[in-house]
């Protein structure tokens, strides 16, 4: 019995670390995709966004809520931002179960979008899951912080 348990209880702790890996190992991977996102936009590359997009994708700022995919990449085209510099801060990550995990950070932005300054800083927060093996944004929110 005293062997059972201890099988048991060795078993437990190895699912525990693994899982635990697991979880550091996407929220490395879901926080270089979101830098990557953010270098895509400074240079227009509008193909990133088209790979790692989820097909249900939301984007919602004080421009508005765009829904879906090709919404989104259709706005981005008609309406390209004017990227002079930007900054990511710590990145925070919150796992959301096995596939899905939670971004959120602090960004410095130089840009102007739709012919208006954007803000110079905003509270970005990104949703990103797994699908068919390849990690996808969900969701990217953000909020212009008042200087």
């Amino acid at each position: 019995m005293k062997r059972i348990v201890s099988v048991a209880s060795t078993v437990l702790v190895f699912s525990i670390l693994f899982s635990f890996a697991g979880a550091v190992q996407a929220d490395d991977n879901t926080k270089a995709l979101e830098k990557a996102m953010w270098q895509a936009w400074a240079k227009g590359d509008l193909a990133v966004f088209e790979q790692r997009f989820a097909d249900d994708h939301i984007h919602v700022s004080a421009g508005g809520i765009l829904a879906g995919k090709a919404a989104n990449l259709e706005d981005m085209k008609k309406h390209p931002c004017e990227v002079r510099s930007w900054k990511l801060g710590d990145i925070k990550a919150q796992p959301l179960g096995s596939d899905a995990v939670l971004l959120v950070y602090t960004a410095d932005q130089d840009a102007t979008c739709r012919g208006e300054k954007a803000p110079s800083r905003v509270h970005a927060t990104a949703v990103w899951k797994k699908t068919d093996g390849k990690w996808l944004n969900s969701l990217y929110h953000e909020t212009g912080v008042s200087e």
